[in-house]
């Protein structure tokens, strides 16, 4: 006579414990993602920020007029910003070495799909990795071997005294220069810092003979690279 063994089931508590591993690994998962989706948005934003730059530079070199990159409104109300605009290009089309209403000015907004927690260093009130010292590479002569907390607007960029806001200026040749000393050429060198407002910032810097190049800082190692 056949006979039929009992095969065992699961228990009420394994099954339990394998709804809980899986939540678990689901949670983990997601996280991974958004830090993953995070950190891929702040690179993005650098790269349109380096680039947008590096435009501007060319726009002096070519057009032999002074081209500038205001990191934020003016407080004059000269060049007025739209909501989520991250900078303004502006051409010097009158040739008076200074920003005014009838330049041409092209609006600066950072790429489609952008996460709302990127933003310039500083803009949402971060303060974690505030102490970070800025990288060697930055030789803004307005924030001299300083650390995150000294930016202004998320930049070392020189603040204008008559826009009152950070404005990086290039001379035809495609100098960073001042629009105060806009013949001292060098003077306008500084870096913008885009961060993930949790532990990634990476730096735009724009270096003395007007060249770009974009650092992230490593936790890990505590270095810019």
């Amino acid at each position: 006579m056949q006979t039929f063994r009992k095969q065992a089931g699961f228990t009420l508590i394994e099954i339990m414990t394998v709804v809980a591993i899986i939540g678990i690994l689901s949670a983990l998962g997601i996280s991974a993602l958004r830090s993953y989706g995070r950190h891929e948005d702040t690179r993005r934003a650098a790269l349109a920020v380096a680039n947008a730059i590096t435009k501007a530079r060319s726009e002096a070199t070519a057009s032999g007029r002074m081209t500038f990159v205001l990191f934020a409104p003016p407080t004059d109300g000269t060049i007025p910003f739209a909501p989520g605009q991250f900078a303004a290009m502006v051409i010097d089309q009158d040739d008076d070495k200074k920003v005014g209403a009838g330049d041409a000015v092209t609006p600066i907004f950072l790429p489609n799909g952008i996460g709302a927690n990127v933003s310039a260093y500083g803009a949402q009130g971060q303060t974690s990795m505030k102490d970070t010292v800025l990288p060697s590479a930055d030789e803004s002569a307005q924030i001299p071997d300083g650390s995150l907390s000294a930016l202004n607007d998320g930049t070392t960029i020189p603040v204008d005294a008559t826009l009152g806001v950070p404005v990086l200026a290039f001379a035809p040749q495609g100098m960073p220069v001042t629009i105060a000393d806009p013949s001292n050429w060098g003077t306008g060198a500084g870096g913008v810092y885009i961060t993930d407002n949790d532990q990634m910032v990476l730096a735009v810097v724009v270096e003395p003979l007007g060249d770009v190049r974009t650092f992230a800082f490593d936790n890990a190692s505590g270095k810019w690279k």
